[in-house]
């Protein structure tokens, strides 16, 4: 029994730790709950996944026996990654397929994991030309495509700098947007561009929350109604701060007569 328990206890750690980093990068509920299910099988187990918006618990069981165990894990910050998404979701099916040890499973994942990320100046980049297109499709002109680029690429570093400190994730929202659309409105003072609502409203379109508002929506469809209930509150909250933070800005607008 011991030895038992000792083997379901390491296969559960490593069950945990796959569904949360699936979840941290950014895949729904259901993808990441099927595919921590089929590992599971894979070992000859069942389990039984509760997933909430800051914790995960599990119950692995023998389906030979009477033998279970229930396990909690903390969710981590989410930060999106496909690329894990992908990798992690094709390796359940190799785990499944190819009847790999549990060692092989823990290596194959680790290495998964140590893939470098895309460089933050590439994102910072890459985000900032896609603000510069919001702005365009939304009718701007060459001098309000330049404020956004240049509202955009300062707004992201002060996002990256909240994101290193460790700031709550809703004041970061709030200093973000304020910032980016404050820059907007005061570049458009140079006279450079008439269009300043358009290159204010688009300079904080990239901190849209898009990824959690379309898994809250898969999430209610699949039938996770709990935890996508939850995701579009979150979603919700960080929408409003964003709106808090142009707010901000157009009062100051309103006020200065800007």
């Amino acid at each position: 029994m011991e030895n038992k328990d000792m083997n379901i206890r390491e296969l559960s750690d490593f069950l945990l730790d796959y569904i949360v980093v699936l979840l941290k990068s950014g895949a729904n509920t259901e993808r990441s709950v099927r595919g921590t299910v089929r590992i599971a099988k894979s070992f000859g187990y069942d389990i039984s996944v509760a997933i909430l918006q800051t914790n995960i618990m599990m119950t692995i069981y023998d389906p030979n026996s009477e033998y279970t165990r229930t396990f909690v894990r903390h969710q981590d910050v989410p930060k999106t990654n496909f690329y894990i998404v992908s990798e992690l979701s094709a390796l359940s099916w190799h785990i499944f397929d190819d009847k790999l040890s549990l060692s092989e499973a823990k290596e194959r994942f680790q290495q998964i994991l140590s893939t470098k990320p895309i460089q933050w100046y590439v994102m910072w980049i890459s985000v900032s030309c896609v603000n510069v297109f919001w702005c365009k499709l939304f009718d701007g002109d060459i001098g309000s495509m330049l404020i956004v680029f240049i509202a955009t690429v300062i707004s992201f570093l002060v996002r990256e700098v909240c994101i290193r400190k460790k700031v709550d994730t809703r004041i970061t929202c709030f200093l973000v947007s304020f910032v980016a659309s404050l820059i907007a409105l005061s570049l458009s003072q140079t006279g450079i561009s008439n269009n300043v609502d358009v290159a204010m409203y688009t300079s904080i379109l990239f901190l849209t929350p898009a990824v959690i508002i379309i898994n809250s929506v898969t999430d209610i469809l699949d039938g996770h109604i709990l935890t996508g209930f939850a995701r579009g509150v979150y979603a919700f909250i960080l929408l409003t701060c964003i709106a808090l933070g142009l707010y901000a800005t157009i009062m100051i607008k309103q006020v200065c007569r800007l």
